[in-house]
């Protein structure tokens, strides 16, 4: 899909630097961290 691709193109221009300001602002500006999502949608998953 296009989108994807597109993510996935400035993911790597973004590189370590973009990783860095994602973590900094998801302490800040997302108030639930998203494991708390993850683990409940894994557990209820079939498979």
């Amino acid at each position: 899909m296009a989108w994807e691709q597109a993510v996935i193109d400035a993911a790597d221009a973004a590189g370590l630097l973009g990783l860095a300001l994602l973590t900094f602002t998801e302490a800040i500006i997302h108030p639930i961290p998203p494991d708390l999502l993850v683990l409940p949608m894994a557990a209820a998953a079939d498979g």
